[in-house]
């Protein structure tokens, strides 16, 4: 959802209007363009230097695949996990990967069906019983992810998840492996 509400503020070529209209603020989608600006130069000046990608591969690291966006392309779309397409042609695969990696400790996976109502989920580091947010769009998703990577733990009279996307379960043991391990090892 956030990175649909980007992509919308830059094909308004980053309209203030288009803020004001969206009830959104337009400084917060500004300086997030600046670090997006700044993450794809660091992301070139890194393809410029493949020696130093192969000294990371060589060390076990997990890289994850960029796609070049020509000059003149279409702002980039998010696909959710299961591959599904929001908008747009981009894959967000890569995108979501790389929250496993950066955010391993904040997984969660959803808890089996029981007399309790609603869609329960478990931290995967704090072990903690928790929802979805109801504000999020994938409170209202059925069927539910199984697992999913969050932001913000908001604790109130219940626990909630929020900042919540779906990711793949196999992309645990690839992209969290001091985390998540196969059944082999």
């Amino acid at each position: 959802t956030l990175l649909n509400v980007y992509t919308a503020f830059a094909e308004a070529q980053s309209n203030r209007e288009w803020c004001k209209n969206n009830f959104v603020k337009a400084g917060t989608l500004v300086k997030a363009s600046r670090v997006r600006e700044q993450l794809v130069e660091m992301l070139n000046k890194a393809r410029a230097q493949p020696a130093a990608a192969a000294t990371q591969a060589d060390k076990g690291g997990k890289g994850v695949k960029l796609a070049k966006q020509p000059a003149g392309a279409e702002p980039a779309h998010p696909k959710s996990a299961e591959g599904a397409q929001i908008s747009g042609n981009f894959d967000a695969e890569p995108l979501l990967q790389c929250l496993v990696s950066s955010f391993s400790l904040r997984i969660a996976q959803k808890l089996p069906k029981d007399s309790t109502p609603g869609v329960r989920y478990k931290t995967v580091m704090e072990g903690l019983e928790v929802r979805i947010h109801p504000s999020s769009c994938l409170s209202r998703r059925d069927p539910m992810p199984d697992w999913v990577v969050f932001n913000e733990l908001v604790l109130t009279s219940k626990k909630y998840l929020k900042g919540v996307a779906a990711v793949q379960q196999q992309w645990l043991t690839e992209f969290a492996p001091n985390m998540f391990k196969t059944k082999e090892q």
